[in-house]
Parts: structure tokens; C-alpha cells; sequence
């Protein structure tokens, strides 16, 4: 596996997201970078922009509309080639995010749960044509170190699960999942450090036609260090 498309494409390179209790039970939201801006940050992003935008409009303007119909051309040349790239975008405005729901939250080492996958959707459409969702977890660890001046990135994938495929039929608003989650025992728990970090995710990836081709939706949850007997 390429393990630098594993971390730009399917694993978020910051501290997971909380996940709340409902009466479903535990639920995770999809990864977004926009989930984790805080409203203060966004407020003082704001002011800044309100500062320096305009002066950065004044001089840069006239470079930029003369650069238009290049970055046009870039962007067209990426949306034609880039195949993950025009599926992400596609499935932004076909689906809502996706949902994972855990029936017992945070899990420990050799613990099983219920894992509710699920994804609507948008302005009532439904499947056409009948697709596939495949299903791994992941346990990985994410190291930042120096090199010079440069911040590296490794990432060593320490298990992965056998992939489960599950059929999507025709004619359907929402798309789903339910299986059993099985946390082995001898692997490491969560781990949230300065400069490493040990992940684990849930990595679901819809081959839709005509509506999500290869687009994974990723939630990073909590093993805690317990190890049931």
C-alpha cells in the first residue's frame, strides 16, 4: 500500500473528533477539516482576513485575473486526470457525510461491538444501479520527526483487517452496513502524542455507480489500554 495516499486520502493527519451518545448509540460523523476549526479560531481567521484582504486585493488583482484562464486549464487538467479527485467532488454534492454508530464507546483491547454504517442521499435520489461497500479497520501508527528543516511523516500500518463487501441494491434513498467489531488483543490502544501518534480507524469505501466510485469514508475512534479477559 502507498502509504503517503493512506495518509493524505484516507486518514486525518489531526487529533480524532469526539464522539457522542445517542439512543442508536455511539455516533461518529465522517472526517471534514471544517469540523475542526473552532468558532474562535474562525473568528480571529476573520479578522485577519479583514486586514490584510483588502490591500491583498489592491495589489494582486490584476495578476490574478490575468492568471485566470491558466488556473482554469490546471483545474480542468486535475478534474479530467485525477480520477479520486473528481469522485470526491462528485460525492460532495450526491451524499451526505457518512455515519458510523458503536454500541459500546470507547472500546478495549479483545472487545466486540455492533458497527452501524450508514449514508443518505441528497434532494431524494436513489440508487440506480446496484454497488458495494467494503469495510476495513486499521490500526496504524504516525510518526513526525525532523529532517533538517523539514517535518517528515511515517506512517507504519500495524494491522489491518480482511476486507467485508456488502451489496447495495437499486432503488435506495439510504445505503448501509451492520457487522460486528472486533478489537484483537495483542495490538496497541489509542495513543495521542506531540510527535507520534497510534490511530485506529474504520475505513469504509462505496463503489456506487453513478453516484460515489471508490470514495472512502474514514472515522478515527478511541481503543482504550484495557484488555478484556
Amino acid at each position: 500500500m502507498d502509504k503517503y495516499l493512506f495518509e493524505q486520502n484516507r486518514t486525518p493527519a489531526r487529533k480524532p473528533t469526539g464522539i457522542k451518545e445517542t439512543p442508536e448509540g455511539f455516533l461518529a460523523i465522517e472526517f471534514t477539516e471544517s469540523k475542526l476549526i473552532s468558532s474562535s479560531q474562525q473568528r480571529k481567521n476573520s479578522i485577519i482576513y479583514q486586514i490584510i484582504g483588502l490591500p491583498f486585493v489592491l495589489i494582486f488583482a490584476p495578476v490574478f485575473l490575468y492568471s485566470i484562464p491558466i488556473l482554469l486549464l490546471i483545474f480542468i487538467g486535475i478534474f479530467l486526470f485525477n480520477r479520486s479527485y473528481r469522485n470526491n467532488i462528485f460525492a460532495k454534492f450526491r451524499l451526505f457525510p457518512g455515519e458510523v454508530f458503536l454500541s459500546i464507546y470507547p472500546l478495549s483491547l479483545g472487545e466486540t461491538c455492533l458497527l452501524t454504517f450508514r449514508r443518505r442521499l441528497k434532494r431524494n435520489k436513489k440508487t440506480k444501479e446496484s454497488g458495494q461497500l467494503t469495510l476495513k479497520i486499521t490500526c496504524l501508527e504516525r510518526v513526525e520527526y525532523k529532517k533538517g528543516s523539514d517535518t517528515e511523516v511515517e506512517i507504519n500500518i500495524l494491522w489491518e483487517s480482511q476486507p467485508e463487501v456488502y451489496s447495495v441494491p437499486t432503488n435506495i434513498e439510504v445505503f448501509s452496513l451492520q457487522t460486528n467489531l472486533n478489537i484483537p488483543k495483542y495490538l496497541p490502544p489509542s495513543f495521542e502524542g506531540k510527535n507520534n501518534q497510534i490511530r485506529w480507524i474504520i475505513s469504509i469505501e462505496q463503489d456506487i455507480p453513478n453516484i460515489a466510485e471508490q470514495i472512502h469514508s474514514n472515522f478515527v475512534f478511541t481503543v482504550a489500554p484495557v484488555v478484556l479477559t
